[in-house]
């Protein structure tokens, strides 16, 4: 059945670090207005698997962190914050305002901005290097310009993804971002710190 992780004005969370949680329908973190939903996971024994949609911040706030090789298996799309008040995030490493750490994993159809209407968030804070970078290739559509952001905190990614239909911005304040040849990652950049680089196209308006 489905699963939600912070309903009805409450907060939850959820640490999955040494085993598996299943989820075999949709998952919601954040379902309702003034809830919280987090769930971290970590450690290459910690797995969470979800057989449909992940929903990260429905109409509250929802945060999924994959840390330290954790990994999350979606069979659906991840959608990020689809309503107007809502806040969703992904963390693959760590938060932004925090300590860089060791990428986890996510496999899943694609990253839903959305609409745009609430804050979404997808995060890059971990430890790869220039020499071996950490390999992102999943397509990311959405979003808009005033309320989604593709966050370079730390460490250096590789995008090999799709992301010609992505509309919101992208911030590299640290570490650096790679866009690998024949590749798009469209969007509005600001490039602060860090490095952009790539033989790919950045910067162009999602359709």
């Amino acid at each position: 059945g489905d699963t939600t992780v912070g309903v009805s004005s409450g907060n939850g969370t959820l640490f999955v670090n040494g085993g598996t949680m299943a989820v075999t329908g949709d998952a919601t973190l954040g379902n309702q207005t003034g809830t919280t939903g987090l769930v971290t996971v970590s450690q290459s024994a910690g797995r969470l698997t979800v057989g449909g949609e992940l929903n990260v911040g429905a109409s509250g706030a929802g945060t999924l962190t994959l840390t330290e090789s954790g990994t999350a298996t979606i069979t659906g799309a991840v959608v990020l914050a689809d309503t107007a008040g809502a806040s969703g995030t992904v963390n693959i490493g760590a938060a932004a305002g925090s300590g860089a750490a060791g990428a986890g994993t996510l496999s899943t159809t694609e990253i839903d901005f959305g609409s745009g209407a609430g804050t979404g968030s997808l995060v890059f804070n971990h430890t790869a290097t220039a020499i071996t970078p950490l390999d992102f290739g999943i397509e990311i559509t959405g979003g808009s310009t005033a309320n989604s952001t593709i966050k370079q905190v730390g460490g250096f990614t590789n995008f090999t993804g799709v992301g010609s239909a992505y509309a919101g911005t992208v911030s590299v304040t640290g570490g650096g971002l790679n866009v690998e040849s024949g590749k798009t990652l469209a969007g509005t950049y600001s490039v602060t710190d860090g490095v952009l680089s790539g033989g790919g196209s950045v910067g162009t308006s999602g359709q």
